[in-house]
């Protein structure tokens, strides 16, 4: 298991990025949090195992018909031992 903190730029605000990003981490089983900054960036915390980390990072950079990421920054975190859900923050 492992947790990432993510930043995600580019058009990522205004086109339904953060709920492909929930319906992306329901479909990949993690848990974490996403939300909107007023930088227009999109931060997120995500938990799992590493290889679906990475099928999950590939798909919203990839698959989101309106948002385009142009870039993505990230670290690593402690596990949070009790979450269950993903959700939308903010």
């Amino acid at each position: 298991m492992k947790r990432v903190m993510i930043k995600a730029t580019g058009r990522v605000q205004g086109v339904g990025f953060r709920w492909f990003v929930k319906q992306t981490a329901v479909r990949y089983q993690i848990t974490g949090w996403v939300e909107n900054r007023r930088d227009g960036s999109v931060w997120m915390e995500i938990q799992g195992s590493s290889d679906v980390l990475m099928l999950f990072l590939q798909s919203i950079q990839h698959d989101h018909p309106h948002a385009r990421v142009d870039a993505v920054a990230s670290s690593d975190l402690p596990l949070a031992e009790d979450e269950k859900a993903f959700y939308i923050r903010g």
